[in-house]
């Protein structure tokens, strides 16, 4: 072998790796700001349903002839509201792992970056994360809250106890739909 060839071997690797490195980088950042984007709309979400959850109390205590149409719409729009939260929970949950299992070994010096050091930290329970507990107990408060001041405020045509069954129906259902899930991953092999 000449001595160009044994100069230039290690600089194309060292290239190479450059850029795999350079690739990663890139990787690691659009997933971060997915992560980012996806707990803000978590956060507009709740922030969202607890304004409706006033906006909807008010609008049952003062018309009372309409608590019921009032209620029901709400626990639609709590359920919907409740489905983006799961959604987003979930592909944050994916997108951490990804982060975890397969970029950060390529990024961190030990093998373990912000995504691992930050889940060994994260308070848990059986429920799962304090944030996902917090987040599921706002949306089912807010369906609570305005089934009790419907049910409260209806009038002689609505019997208040339909309304509010209706609501802890409505409530236990988001509470399933919102259950912690579990990321089942598949083998890659």
């Amino acid at each position: 072998m000449s001595d160009i060839e044994t100069e230039s071997a290690p600089r194309t690797v060292d290239a190479a790796n450059r850029i795999a490195f350079d690739s990663a980088v890139v990787r690691f950042q659009a997933v971060r700001a997915e992560v980012q984007q996806r707990i803000w709309i978590q956060n507009a979400a709740v922030a969202v349903v607890w304004m409706s959850a006033v906006a909807t109390g008010l609008v049952c205590h003062l018309l009372p002839a309409i608590a019921i149409v009032c209620a029901v719409a709400f626990d639609v729009f709590v359920l919907g509201a409740a489905a983006i939260w799961m959604h987003s929970d979930i592909r944050i949950m994916q997108l951490a792992h990804y982060l975890t299992h397969s970029l950060e070994p390529l990024l961190a010096s030990n093998g373990q970056g912000w995504e691992a050091y930050h889940h060994q930290l994260r308070p848990q329970s059986k429920l799962g994360s304090l944030w996902g507990v917090s987040s599921r107990g706002l949306l089912i408060g807010s369906q609570l809250l305005v089934a009790i001041v419907a049910a409260s405020s209806t009038s002689t045509l609505a019997p208040s106890g339909f309304v509010f069954w209706l609501g802890v129906l409505s409530a236990w259902m988001t509470y399933k739909f919102t259950k912690a899930p579990k990321l089942v991953l598949g083998s890659s092999e």
